[in-house]
């Protein structure tokens, strides 16, 4: 399973890069904050709605903490083939601490 830092999942969408970026929480979660341009999938639901994850470009996939995703990713890798998947490290949190930080006070 690969991984991804905030720091450059947010230089590959600054630089424009065709990604599809993956909120695995709730959706209650994704409404009150989410990583601009992130579809919601939640993790109970993924499963069911495997033909909406990308196959053509790089899928970032991310949960609150970095510790629901990687799970995720590597059955979607093993079970169902899909090889073209990351995990963002420590989650919206990082991306929060980091990058947007008004972002905090709402996850």
């Amino acid at each position: 399973m690969r991984k991804i830092t905030v720091f450059e999942l947010k230089r590959r969408l600054d630089e424009g890069e065709r990604l599809q970026v993956v909120d695995i929480r709730e959706r209650t979660q994704y409404n009150e904050c989410h990583i601009p341009g992130a579809v919601c999938l939640p993790r109970k639901d993924i499963f069911d709605h495997l033909n909406q994850i990308a196959r053509e470009m790089p899928v970032v996939m991310y949960c609150r903490y970095g510790a629901k995703s990687p799970p995720v990713v590597i059955t979607l890798e093993n079970d169902h083939g899909i090889k073209n998947l990351l995990s963002l490290e420590d989650g919206i949190y990082a991306w929060a601490k980091e990058i947007d930080r008004w972002m905090l006070d709402l996850i």
